[in-house]
């Protein structure tokens, strides 16, 4: 299990890597979204006290396919 992030890195890796946010429905959501071989991929998040959990740190790298096997290093990812 990894750590929290604080959003305004969250969003620095993001924007990195063009997932475009914006704010949900409510205050501490946000919706991500970027367009993948023709597939428009959206996942929502909760931000807590400023934090994004690392559980949907995790899940968003899933998606947006920022892992290691897709050629995304975690030092990549978070450097």
């Amino acid at each position: 299990m990894g750590r929290p992030l604080r959003f305004q890195e969250f969003e620095r890796i993001l924007k990195r890597y063009r997932i475009s946010i914006e704010q949900g429905s409510k205050a501490t959501h946000y919706k991500l979204a970027k367009i993948i071989r023709g597939e428009k991929r959206v996942y929502t998040i909760a931000v807590h006290r400023q934090e994004v959990l690392d559980c949907y740190i995790r899940k968003v790298r899933r998606i947006f396919e920022l892992l290691p096997e897709h050629g995304v290093s975690d030092g990549k990812f978070f450097g």
